[in-house]
């Protein structure tokens, strides 16, 4: 089974993992770039992605946006942007910034943890689609400048379909902007 819809769940929250801020939180952003290891399990095929990540953390309006792009090889390049509200320790996200009308992705979680200093979050989403709505259960951890994502994708029918084992580093600007012009991600449209 092809599942198509890994441009816009990949990331999904490697987010609200987030390195320690001053004692009053402001607006921050981090780039990250690494690999996703995906498991097909009807295949047994694994196959693997480059990916990189621009997050804008901003707990001021309890906002974190996502602005993810990867490739795998011998396809095209994809964007995946996904955008939380957090209360508290529960969030809320969507891959739109109206959370009440998601385009694929919707779905809500916790966080553990010191507020906006996260190094722990369990989400459950719904990738929204033609051929029926699919779950995906996420675990995220934040270890020193490392994000590591473990993510379970189950068909619409609930059987388990692919595996994501993804781990991501945290680089400077000028290193996102020569990977994001290497994997051209400024000539792709969003994935809708």
């Amino acid at each position: 089974m092809g599942f198509r819809m890994k441009e816009t769940i990949l990331l999904l929250p490697l987010i609200l993992t987030t390195f320690a801020f001053a004692e009053t939180p402001t607006q921050s952003t981090v780039y990250y770039s690494g690999t996703a290891q995906i498991l097909n399990l009807f295949s047994g095929i694994t196959t693997s992605e480059s990916l990189i990540m621009e997050r804008i953390v901003d707990p001021q309006a309890s906002t974190i946006t996502e602005l993810a792009c990867g490739k795998d090889p011998g396809k095209p390049t994809f964007q995946s942007p996904m955008y939380m509200k957090i209360s508290g320790n529960s969030v809320v996200l969507s891959d739109t910034q109206d959370f009440n009308r998601p385009k694929k992705v919707s779905g809500t979680g916790t966080v553990q943890g010191q507020p906006w200093i996260w190094n722990y979050l369990d989400f459950s989403m719904t990738y929204h689609s033609a051929q029926g709505d699919s779950k995906i259960k996420d675990v995220n951890f934040l270890i020193a400048n490392m994000i590591v994502a473990r993510k379970q994708i189950f068909t619409p029918s609930g059987i388990p379909a692919e595996l994501y084992d993804i781990n991501m580093t945290a680089i400077d600007k000028t290193t996102y902007q020569n990977l994001y012009d290497n994997l051209g991600c400024g000539l792709q449209s969003v994935k809708e």
